[in-house]
């Protein structure tokens, strides 16, 4: 960089100083025009290695783990090997133009191409950029893309298993239910067939059926515990009641056969609302164990009835209403497994028809998963074909690096002898047009540093003579300001001897006042002695004088003699 920087300077100064015989030298131009492509060059490459780091830096999924040397990608590599060409052929033109037609080339002309290829450089290089990052965010976009792909068949892979979870234990439990109502219907079929045969075959009997009445005690029980089940024990305890009334009323003989008739309806109508009944119960699944219970109670009743017909087929005897009676029994019988039957259709209908919303839920997953497969292969199909054009266009970049070096190569081997000659008299005549040029311009230098130089000395004449006066002056001003400090000094002594005197004086003046006030106050007792002196004298001499003038009118002597010396004597 140093060295390209030295070369721009060196071809400034040359078009500086260089004037006509640079301009009419145009391989001077073709110097001047390499070392600023070159320096911009080099500038351009840091610039891109800085502008490459940042954007791996940005890019990067991982933080970097340390300091990572800087590498040029493809895009940087062609475009600097494009400069080089560039600036060969330039170099190749310059000296064919210098050799054969030397015709005058002028700056603005250079200027104009060193700007075209300048242009022309930036837009490839936008362009490979550009290009670099549309492939890079593609990259990216395509690894988002699978890895949410991938996420989402994990989520439909886990909802798929927990739907062949949930029909598996659907069908599980279906299975298990269709076996228990069938092997319940088939114990209540031969319940029924065997009641069915005990009624063709008949029988009467006067004993009590013992059996029917363990049954009710059992049903009380049973309803005494199960609070849940209250209702339904309380029909079979109604209808035990029903079958052994009805049972004893046909083992007495004390009834009619109208009776006989009535109570096997009524036992048939119970038997039919209490199947019906476990039939709706049936139909929901929370309530099995309590289908079951019901059921095995019915069962429980159904075999007691069995058995007490079983025990009073010997002695029972036919007769008209005993026949229809048999009959209607069959009827109902017949009924009830007709409905219980079409009951477990309608089960077995419901289970098809779960069957087959599970299997239309399988089919749109399975749709949906097709689709995310085929949007894997699109993009699978868009990244082929991107990377076959990023394929092409650098097979296409070196096919034509490859054609411009050969030509180069060839320019080059064709002029290499003229294009020494000719630099190394450029180079001459430069080193001699420097060296005058530097003379020159130093001689100018020096005179006009030695004139500057003088002038500079004469300003500092000037202003030492004005720091000299300045000098003489501060001293003028010191001696003023010491005589007057001096001065100033002698008149405070002065007046501090005159204080001192003022101290003196003032101390005995305040000697004198405290006698004066000793005096005043000896003064002041004294007259106050003589005022009160006065006093007793004038009221004496008042006293005195009343007497003279009480004696002066009345003309009486005066008893006590006065005595003049009074006065004194007090």
């Amino acid at each position: 960089m140093f060295a390209w920087w030295v070369l721009m300077r060196f071809v400034f100064i040359q078009c500086e100083l260089g004037g006509d015989k640079f301009r009419k030298c145009p391989l001077k131009a073709h110097l001047c025009a390499s070392a600023l492509v070159l320096f911009y060059l080099s500038r351009e490459r840091q610039q891109a290695l800085v502008r490459r780091s940042l954007r791996s830096a940005t890019f990067s999924r991982q933080p970097p783990t340390g300091p990572a040397a800087p590498t040029l990608n493809n895009a940087e590599i062609m475009t600097n090997f494009l400069s080089l060409v560039c600036i060969l052929l330039l170099a190749a033109f310059a000296s064919l133009t210098c050799a054969q037609q030397r015709k005058e080339i002028t700056i603005e002309q250079l200027a104009e191409g060193v700007l075209a290829l300048n242009k022309d450089l930036k837009d490839n290089s936008n362009r490979l950029e550009r290009h670099e990052f549309r492939e890079r965010h593609l990259g990216e976009h395509l690894k988002k893309s699978i890895a949410s792909l991938d996420k989402l068949l994990k989520q439909q892979q886990n909802s798929i298993d927990i739907l062949r979870s949930s029909v598996s234990g659907i069908i599980t439990t279906l299975n298990q239910r269709e076996e228990r109502d069938r092997v319940q219907m088939q114990d209540l079929k031969n319940i029924l067939d065997d009641v069915r045969a005990e009624i063709k075959k008949g029988g009467e009997s006067n004993a009590p059926n013992e059996e029917l009445r363990q049954i009710r005690e059992r049903l009380e029980q049973l309803s005494v515990n199960e609070g849940a089940g209250a209702g339904e024990t309380n029909d079979l305890v109604t209808a035990a009641k029903i079958l052994q009334e009805a049972a004893q009323k046909l083992f007495s003989g004390e009834t009619k056969f109208e009776e006989h008739n009535s109570a096997s309806q009524t036992l048939l109508e119970t038997l039919k609302s209490e199947v019906d009944r476990l039939k709706d119960i049936k139909a929901k699944s929370e309530y099995e164990a309590e289908d079951e219970t019901t059921l095995g109670m019915v069962l429980e009743a159904v075999e007691a009835a069995q058995k007490m017909i079983t025990e009073s087929k010997s002695n029972q005897t036919t007769s008209p209403d005993v026949s229809v009676l048999k009959d209607e029994i069959l009827a109902a019988n017949d009924a009830v497994a007709e409905k219980i039957v079409k009951h477990i259709d309608e089960a077995q209908k419901n289970t098809d028809r779960e069957l087959v919303g599970v299997s239309a839920l399988l089919t749109d997953v399975k749709n949906d998963t097709a689709k995310s497969v085929r949007s894997l292969k699109n993009l699978e199909k868009v990244a082929v074909q991107t990377a076959d054009r990023v394929e092409e266009s650098r097979k296409t970049i070196d096919l034509s690096g490859q054609q411009s070096l050969y030509e180069i190569r060839k320019n080059v081997k064709a002029n290499i002898e003229y294009m020494n000659e000719t630099i190394r008299e450029s180079f001459e005549q430069m080193s001699a047009l420097i060296l005058a040029n530097q003379t020159k311009t130093v001689q100018n230098m020096s005179s006009h540093l030695e004139h500057e130089i003088s002038q500079v000395w004469r300003q500092i004449g000037i202003m030492y003579s004005q720091l000299t006066q300045s000098v003489s002056t501060l001293d003028k001003l010191q001696n003023q300001t010491e005589t007057y400090v001096n001065g100033s000094l002698t008149t405070m002594g002065s007046m501090s001897g005159k204080v001192g005197q003022l101290r003196g004086t003032m101390t005995e003046v305040d000697g004198n006042l405290n006698y004066l006030l000793g005096k005043i106050a000896l003064v002041t007792r004294e007259f106050n002695m003589i005022k009160r002196e006065l006093g007793v004298a004038l009221d004496q001499a008042r006293s005195d004088f009343a007497k003279l003038h009480t004696a002066a009118e009345g003309k009486q002597p005066i008893l006590d003699p006065i005595d003049d010396n009074l006065v004194s004597k007090k």
